[in-house]
């Protein structure tokens, strides 16, 4: 049979620095594309831009592939062309304080709306306690009093002389009223009335009961003279209340310019609780040494007026192009669906709308969120938190005590917020086979992947790529331009990576660290450009460092 010999130059493909037709690369044009990576690409893009909501993407491929650079990359040319999400706020719901409402509103508004209502409750802080105080409501006030002090005089007036009529004085004293009869304009005394004929006792006596109910109706109705009073009084400070709270509001209105129906809807809400509430802003400046204009820091400290704040959940500025690309790198529960705060007070946990936080979903809302898959399935309840939110479409907040049926100290309930977000998870392949064999959820949600691939074919087209991402890293990150010759040896360097004199590896990563390497000793070789000699040298030093083993290995 017929041997071939092979010589040892055949062992190894050495590139050609002439073929690649450059001096160095900073002649060459940055390169808009990922190598060899056609596949993925198109996928990224379908999963971008289809409609559907159960189009979320996987990306997989070999750890060092660039996978996540470029997928951000990508990720952040279609946010560009995406409309700007909207803010989303939390304010409190007057009818059921356990319930905060979730506001959308225009890009923007959010932070300028918790501007405003924050003036809102400043101004009336000073102008409410300031109109109740004034002469003119004082004066309205007393002749309130007057009127009810008339009525009640009239009343008793009645009484006294029904009373007199029947021979029967009434008699105040420290701790009530007394009746007895009157004789000669005198009170009769025990042995008088012992002296009485039968039938005179007995008229006494029917008499001093009648007087004796009449009070008692008088005295009944005194509480219901006095409810009388405080409701007149409490419509009397509602309507100088309501002048003060309209104009404050009226002028909040015209800060805010055009307003989305919900916010509509709160203002109304709003404006009856502040009415309701004067008082809140009477014993604020009793509380401030009788001012009539408290401290604003007073007033946003003061726990009274927490219920008249806005908790901006995620906020866009309105100067902002495109939708948010969010990489949440730590996607615990907490970290990916927002969390409820709570603050120790005099021993107890308590907590109110002003708490909640934002997740990453809240923040990717209207955009893209990458989530590194391993880390998502290693935290508690997270994975199926999100694929909850992805199926309701929407983010309610729960806390690891509420899923596990524990009691919680969290009361709140706030309402959830729609979702419309492309979520991206990325990881190895053995990870999307387990997940796509054991959780039938999975293909439900997440019905694209983009596989990255490992090598490309060595050809000239695409070394001449090779060439280009190389450029592009050194320009990106400011490294000296690589000559044609160390081009070349970074290219037979990623072919001896992929173990094919045919192929380049595309696990970028350890031949972008040489890259980075060579120009660190070209630096401190002082060469204008990283050459053959450089790369050469990082490659020694990489075997010399990683050695030890294989030293040891020949020494046996």
């Amino acid at each position: 049979m017929a041997q071939t010999i092979v010589g040892p130059e055949a062992l190894r493909v050495v590139c050609d620095p002439e073929a690649l037709g450059f001096a160095d690369t900073a002649t060459l044009e940055p390169l808009g594309a990922l190598i060899g990576q056609d596949r993925a690409v198109e996928a990224i893009g379908l999963a971008a831009q289809i409609g559907s909501p159960r189009f979320n993407l996987f990306v997989l491929g070999p750890e060092g592939s660039g996978r996540h650079t470029s997928l951000r990359a990508l990720l952040n040319g279609h946010a560009a062309r995406r409309p700007v999400p909207d803010d989303w706020v939390y304010v409190q719901d007057f009818d059921q304080p356990e319930r905060p409402r979730a506001l959308r509103l225009p890009a923007g508004m959010g932070p300028r709306l918790r501007a405003v209502m924050g003036e809102v409750i400043e101004d009336l802080a000073g102008r409410i306690p300031a109109v109740l105080v004034s002469e003119e409501h004082q004066n309205r006030r007393a002749e309130l009093d007057q009127r009810f002090a008339d009525r009640r005089d009239a009343a008793y007036e009645r009484l006294r002389r029904a009373a007199e009529a029947r021979g029967i004085a009434i008699i105040q004293t420290p701790t009530g009223f007394s009746i007895a009869p009157v004789r000669d304009g005198e009170l009769m005394k025990p042995e008088a009335i012992a002296a009485l004929s039968d039938a005179e006792r007995g008229r006494i006596d029917r008499d001093l009961e009648a007087t004796r109910r009449d009070l008692n109706e008088f005295l009944l109705s005194l509480p219901e003279l006095t409810r009388d009073r405080q409701k007149a009084l409490a419509a009397l400070n509602t309507t100088v209340a309501a002048r003060a709270v309209d104009a404050a509001l009226a002028v909040a209105r015209q800060q805010l310019g055009r307003r989305p129906r919900g916010l509509a809807a709160h203002f109304r809400a709003l404006r009856e609780d502040l009415v309701a509430h004067a008082e809140l802003f009477v014993h604020a400046a009793a509380d401030d040494g009788g001012a009539f204009a408290p401290r604003a820091r007073a007033i946003r400290e003061d726990p009274r007026f927490r219920r008249y704040d806005v908790n901006v959940v995620v906020s866009h500025p309105e100067a902002a192009r495109g939708a948010p690309v969010v990489e949440e790198t730590l996607p615990t529960l907490g970290n990916l669906i927002g969390r409820l705060d709570h603050v120790a007070q005099q021993g107890m946990l308590s907590t109110d709308f002003t708490l909640i936080r934002a997740g990453a979903l809240h923040r990717a809302n209207g955009g893209f969120l990458i989530l590194d898959a391993r880390r998502l399935l290693s935290e508690p309840f997270a994975w199926d938190a999100l694929k909850r939110c992805l199926e309701t479409r929407s983010i309610r907040l729960t806390t690891p005590e509420q899923r596990l049926g524990l009691f919680a100290t969290a009361t709140l309930e706030p309402e959830p917020i729609p979702l419309d977000v492309r979520v991206v998870l990325v990881g190895p392949r053995d990870l999307h086979r387990a997940l796509t064999e054991l959780d039938p959820d999975f293909g439900q949600h997440f019905r694209v992947q983009a596989d990255f691939a490992d090598e490309v074919a060595r050809t000239p087209a695409g070394m001449a790529q090779f060439a280009r991402l190389i450029a592009t890293v050194a320009r990106d990150e400011e490294l000296r331009p690589v000559s044609a010759a160390g081009v070349a040896a970074l290219i037979d360097a990623a072919t001896r990576a992929a173990g094919d004199q045919g192929k380049l590896s595309l696990r970028m990563g350890p031949t972008l660290d040489l890259l980075r390497e060579a120009d660190h000793i070209a630096r401190r070789r002082r060469r204008p450009v990283t050459d053959a000699a450089d790369v050469d040298a990082a490659v020694q030093a990489t075997l010399r460092r990683a050695g030890l083993p294989r030293e040891r290995m020949h020494e046996l």
